[in-house]
């Protein structure tokens, strides 16, 4: 070993991780279907926290930020495949299925399908795999592609005994910046592994264990998202020259007026915890059984501070007697003045809590040469709870007792507002009115409890006859799946609003801190102390009137169960330089579910429903090895994208009155899955003697049974008092088909330094996507789109390395282009996430072979999260920035 000759140096030893990925390389030119992966050691070898975070490494992934609102974004939460969003992906275990919950659609009540990956600790993965071809033996839930995250294996390492323990801490430049003190982070994990036995029958043996807990805060803006129902209400509107807000741009038409500022605080203490074992038996070449169980849980406590300024339409002008639009004065391109606006400071505390466990079971027996059978299993539990306590004070506040509103004068306060930045600011004609007593007062005081449960239960047989990757000649695979998801849904609704007005003034309720407003001249950021604000509710329950709650707390619960049974039946032939895999899978999926349904005022009944779909899903991959170190790939297959598990049911979801109107979801037994047929090319070429990789891929998919969702008005009775009802319906209609092209670029080592310079690698990837996205508006007319919902037009990664003795470099660049975040009701109104740049670095320092020092740096470049609509994208839709992380630990492996 070098360190054997050169005793005063220890050098980190980097056969390893060339030979990993000089396996990779091999693995990727003489596959059948195309996959790019990856390794343990690239993992490692960036500042990631999550399976999430790590995944956007790999060539034609990007991720995903948490799209509602009303939470931060500083972090990822999920993946998207080849620009579908994570819905419409299989994610996987260990190659199976485990219940999984997205936590970020708890508050909505949309329940989606879309695994949470940001739930499992990237430190505990051993690979990632993500297939981009289809084949039948695995579930049909793959519009863009299937992610594998790998355990370690004990029989993956050539040393009996294997220990890898990891430990950083680490600070956030926003740590403290909001309602709490600045915190340190942590992060930790663990891998033991240990085999038994040497001769026929072997036994590996397998722990680890993670926790991390990390401090952050971030502000944001958001200017509000036109409503499709009433589109000149809030976020940018325009104006005609009467004073009236218009539909859009146009002649006559002002520049764009902001209507609504919302101005945010958010402050993040999250917590992750993990623990994994896995127990493998190995009888010669034959016999391979697996048990693996594992258990997640994370726990987000989020506090989001709130000040946010709206224009009063039709209010009174204060010292003119006469009533206004609504409409701003003193407008210019950049520049207006609203005399009267509504003011209010809320503070929402909003902790997510969520677990999953599960259990998997793996068998595969050869009965007879060439000949195998295998029986997986799993069984699996996730659950999520979501827990709200949101308090609002206000000016101009309407106080609601027994039905009856009334609504008392608001005070003369009023902001001029400035948009020659992307980024809205605003100056209050009264800054100080926050602290003066009597002034702002208590709105109302809410809770809402939100728990999604899921249970999960896979069984794959499967006969394989000459089917290894060793085996040539004729080869037949076949096998069934039979998987039952049980999901429900129960909210729980409490709400409270002072029975007088002006009883409860947010002077009395301030919290002292240090904390200011980016976007309303840096003022001090008015902050409700939540302690003393409930102690006002618990201390004065006579003061307070309840608010029934009962058309939100059943309309909103459901229950369903999903069966899917799947028959398939492949056959192909292998030779040395090429080979042809085809089949097809017949896939039956019958969902039943119940829920509430109003049949009387504030009376319920439990209702039941089905639906069910039947698909034949076809597929062929081949290869042709056109030399030993240059692979073509072509396949075709048929893939569904299941809808959200809550657009089937005909629940009513609920929200909460405003202005005579309220805003109302219903599912459809009717829906059926979206259906794509998927075209995909791959030349890939090993060069270097090994050391270097340059794939070029092609895809092409056409989708059809788009979703939509189609708008309509009806009165509806809520507490007594009929509002006009927006309904919102999920249903199909509408196409779309999608190109692109993956570039990946590895060399592990350029031929640019002497040997005794260093080594210096490169991984670059480069996905470009052109799509065309026909949709169903809400009058159900056709427009065209450039992106589905979250497909970004691009993704660029690049990755350079740089070793020599003990020191190891790596910086990486990831950039993720322009992405559709909401189709709005016209063109102007449609919203896209821009760009973002994310520079991360990475520093390994050998002290010792075994022992070796750990520095990171994450977002370096203190990457902004932006959403933009407008006719050219120019008007700023919510802006939140993100912090700088850095991390410093250790790593010891024997």
């Amino acid at each position: 070993m070098p360190a054997a000759r050169h005793p005063k140096h220890q050098y980190i030893d980097v056969r390893g991780v060339s030979s990993s990925q000089r396996r990779q390389i091999r693995q990727k030119v003489d596959a059948t279907v195309i996959v790019d992966s990856l390794t343990r050691d690239e993992i490692l070898r960036q500042p990631a926290l999550t399976a999430v975070d790590a995944a956007r490494r790999i060539p034609g992934v990007s991720v995903d930020y948490n799209n509602n609102s009303g939470r931060g974004r500083g972090a990822a939460r999920n993946i998207a495949i080849r620009g579908f969003a994570a819905d419409y992906n299989l994610i996987t275990v260990d190659g199976l299925q485990i219940a999984s919950i997205d936590p970020g659609s708890l508050n909505s009540g949309t329940l989606k399908r879309s695994f949470n990956l940001a739930m499992i600790p990237s430190s505990l993965m051993a690979r990632m795999d993500v297939r981009k071809t289809w084949t039948a033996e695995w579930d049909p839930q793959a519009l863009g592609g299937q992610a594998d995250v790998i355990t370690h294996s004990a029989f993956a390492t050539r040393k009996t005994t294997y220990v890898d323990i990891i430990s950083y801490g680490g600070y956030d430049t926003t740590s403290g910046t909001s309602s709490s003190d600045a915190a340190p982070s942590v992060r930790s994990s663990a891998i033991i592994s240990h085999r038994i036995g040497t001769g026929e029958t072997r036994l590996g043996l397998t722990v680890a264990g993670a926790y991390q807990e990390t401090h952050s805060a971030n502000t944001g803006l958001s200017v509000g998202l036109p409503s499709k129902s009433d589109p000149v209400s809030v976020g940018w509107t325009y104006y005609g020259s009467n004073g009236k807000a218009v539909a859009g741009p146009g002649p006559g038409a002002s520049a764009a007026v902001p209507t609504r500022l919302d101005s945010y605080s958010f402050d993040d203490h999250t917590m992750r915890a993990s623990v994994f074992g896995k127990i493998e038996l190995r009888h010669g070449k034959a016999l391979r059984s697996t048990v693996a169980g594992g258990y997640y849980t994370s726990q987000e406590i989020e506090t989001r501070n709130e000040l946010l300024m709206t224009r009063t339409p039709n209010s009174a002008i204060a010292g003119t007697g006469a009533f206004g639009t609504g409409a701003p004065l003193n407008v210019t391109g950049t520049s207006g003045y609203y005399p009267v606006a509504d003011a209010e400071v809320g503070l929402q505390y909003q902790p997510i809590r969520a677990f999953t466990r599960f259990l998997l079971w793996k068998n595969s027996y050869e009965f007879a040469p060439h000949a195998r059978l295998s029986l997986d299993l799993s069984g699996s539990q996730a659950s999520a709870d979501e827990y709200q306590n949101r308090i609002k004070y206000a000016a101009g506040v309407r106080v609601s007792n027994s039905g009856s509103t009334s609504t008392i004068s608001s005070p003369n306060i009023g902001f001029s507002y400035d948009t020659s930045r992307f980024v809205p600011s605003a100056s209050l004609t009264d800054p100080a009115i926050f602290a003066k007593d009597g002034k702002i007062i208590g709105d109302y005081w809410i809770t809402q409890n939100m728990q999604e449960q899921q249970r999960l239960l896979s069984i794959l047989p499967r006969f394989e006859w000459n089917a290894s990757s060793h085996d040539y000649g004729f080869r037949l695979r076949s096998g069934m799946q039979f998987t039952q998801t049980n999901t429900s849904y129960t909210p729980r609704y409490n709400s409270f609003a002072p029975r007088k007005p002006g009883e409860f003034s947010l002077s009395d309720v301030l919290l002292q801190n240090d904390a200011r407003s980016d976007h309303f001249g840096h003022i001090p950021f008015p902050m409700i102390d939540r302690n003393a604000a409930d102690a006002v509710r618990y201390a004065n329950p006579s003061r307070f009137s309840t608010i029934d709650q009962s058309a939100k707390n059943f309309g909103n619960v459901f229950a369903l169960s999903e069966r899917s049974l799947a028959g398939y039946v492949s056959g192909g032939y292998r030779s040395a330089v090429a080979e042809v895999m085809l089949g097809l899978r017949y896939e039956t999926t019958t969902d039943h579910f119940g829920s509430y349904k109003l049949v009387a005022p504030s009376i319920y009944r439990l209702v039941h429903d089905r639906a069910a779909f039947r698909k034949p899903l076809p597929y062929i991959v081949s290869l042709y090895r056109i030399t030993p170190d240059l692979s073509a790939h072509v396949a075709y297959s048929r893939t569904i994208g299941r809808p959200d598990y809550s657009a089937f049911v005909p629940q009513y979801s609920i929200g909460t009155p405003n202005g005579g109107q309220i805003n109302i979801t219903t599912g459809n037994p009717d829906i059926k899955p979206r259906l794509a047929h998927n075209i995909d090319a791959a030349l890939d070429l090993s060069l270097l003697g090994g050391n270097a990789l340059l794939s070029v891929q092609y895809f092409h998919k056409i989708l059809s049974n788009q979703f939509y969702n189609l708008a309509y008005s009806a009165p509806y009775v809520y507490d007594g008092v009929t509002y006009t009802g927006n309904f919102t319906q999920v249903r199909n209609g509408g196409s779309a088909s999608v190109d692109g092209v993956e570039l990946n670029i590895m060399a592990l080592k350029l031929p640019v330094l002497p040997s005794r310079l260093g080594i210096v690698g490169l991984t670059t990837n480069l996905t470009y996507m052109a799509t065309r996205y026909t949709i169903l508006d809400s009058r159900e007319r056709r427009r065209s789109l450039p992106n589905l919902p979250g497909q970004p037009d691009y993704i660029v990664n690049v990755a350079l390395s740089y070793q020599i003795r003990q020191l190891d470099l790596a910086v990486l660049f990831y950039r993720q282009g322009k992405s559709l975040y909401r189709n709005g009701a016209v063109p102007w109104m449609d919203m896209y996430v821009l760009p973002q740049n994310k520079l991360d670095v990475n520093v390994r320092y050998a002290i010792t072979p075994r022992i070796q020092a750990l520095v990171q740096g994450a977002n370096l470049t203190q990457a902004s999260y932006r959403t933009a609509l407008g006719p050219r994208q120019n008007l700023a839709g919510d802006h939140y920035r993100v912090g700088t992380r850095v991390w410093g630990g250790m790593r010891v492996t024997f």
